[in-house]
């Protein structure tokens, strides 16, 4: 039985890499883990891949488990601003119609317009709540997709990075090993908050300020830049994959 359990161990790699050393050097320097593994040192680190398997199913058997449920706070602002405009509406279109008497084709040109405006607000509105509710109701998908534009976008911006030049394949790694600290990381906090957070911009179950000082953290060990530059060329980079990611996401969605 101890045989069978190494061989069933080594298929994941676990026989003689020491997993919880690597979620040690993870959470605590990840850059350098990270810089470590592409010079060559997979010996002694947990292989990446697995690593990202392993904590996203023990993130959805906890959620599961806990019946923890998303955050709703998306959900309210949208149907608070839908109520808000809609009551704006009937008390613009009542006082319009007491205090400034229009003939019946003003009234008609008026009302066609706005409900056209409204039409169109609404429109775009839902097309990002369903855009939205796609990258929940598909988050395999949804990760795929954002840490292939992670690596595209990271290779780009610290290709000439003082400490280590990152090629595409090296971006590759260092995105599966961010998305593995990630998931570490969001496991206790939904846990402790008690529903999964959903960042505003970038694909992790974490608030967005959390999830952009973790990259900060994470690409400062790693590339060696000074805190200000690995700070503007993450901003720059996140605002490229909102843009480019959004527009991904609305083609999905309406396809």
């Amino acid at each position: 039985w101890r045989t069978v359990l190494l061989n069933l161990m080594d298929l994941w790699g676990v026989g003689k890499r020491n997993v919880f050393r690597t979620i040690w050097h993870l959470l605590w320097r990840p850059g350098h883990l990270m810089y470590d593994f592409l010079r060559y040192k997979h010996r002694a680190y947990f292989p990446p891949v697995p690593l990202l398997v392993a904590t996203c199913l023990l993130f959805t058997l906890l959620v599961n488990i806990f019946n923890i449920k998303w955050s709703q706070d998306l959900d309210q602002v949208y149907e608070i601003h839908n109520t808000v405009e809609k009551t704006k509406a009937d008390v613009d279109k009542t006082m319009g119609v007491q205090d400034v008497p229009m003939t019946a084709e003003e009234q008609l040109e008026e009302k066609q317009l706005e409900e056209t405006l409204n039409k169109q607000m609404m429109s775009l509105e839902e097309l990002l709540k369903a855009e939205r509710q796609w990258s929940r109701n598909h988050m395999d998908y949804s990760l795929v997709i954002s840490t292939r534009l992670f690596i595209l976008l990271a290779s780009w911006i610290f290709y000439q990075s003082p400490r280590i030049q990152l090629s595409i394949v090296e971006s590759f790694y260092v995105q599966i090993y961010i998305a593995c600290q990630m998931m570490l990381i969001a496991i206790p906090y939904t846990l402790i908050n008690g529903e999964i957070t959903e960042s505003s911009w970038l694909p992790y179950p974490l608030p967005s300020f959390l999830a952009f000082a973790i990259l900060v953290f994470d690409y400062y060990q790693l590339c060696g830049y000074s805190l200000w530059g690995t700070i503007w060329r993450l901003i720059a980079m996140v605002c490229v994959y909102i843009l480019v990611g959004t527009i991904i996401g609305l083609i999905l969605t309406v396809r």
